[in-house]
């Protein structure tokens, strides 16, 4: 077999097939990259979402501790003086508040 020949029949054809090959990988690394480069930027708008809901969370967990024990003390004074006598006393301060602010809009 001579040179041109061999470089006609084997030489030509695994080089294409190399090119083509060197081509495809080329081109889906470029597409694993941009879609690197999509998912980090996502990733860090995600973050920052977490880092908000986490701080939401733990004010929400501060204000229900708190409602809890404000619960707890009303419970202890129905008990203590009856569940009439305090509801009695709760809407007479919604009523004294109810006039004082339209007082004010006067």
């Amino acid at each position: 077999m001579t040179a041109k020949a061999y470089k006609t029949k084997h030489a030509e054809p695994l080089t294409a097939k190399l090119k083509t090959l060197v081509k495809t990988v080329f081109a889906k690394y470029l597409k694993a990259v941009e879609a690197r480069i999509t998912a980090r930027g996502h990733n860090s708008s995600l973050q920052r979402r977490v880092s908000i809901l986490a701080r939401e969370n733990s004010e929400l967990r501060e204000q229900n501790r708190s409602l809890i024990r404000q619960v707890k003390d009303y419970s202890l004074l129905q008990r203590f003086f009856g569940k009439e006598k305090i509801d009695e006393l709760v809407n007479q301060a919604k009523g004294r508040t109810k006039s004082k602010k339209y007082e004010r809009n006067r």
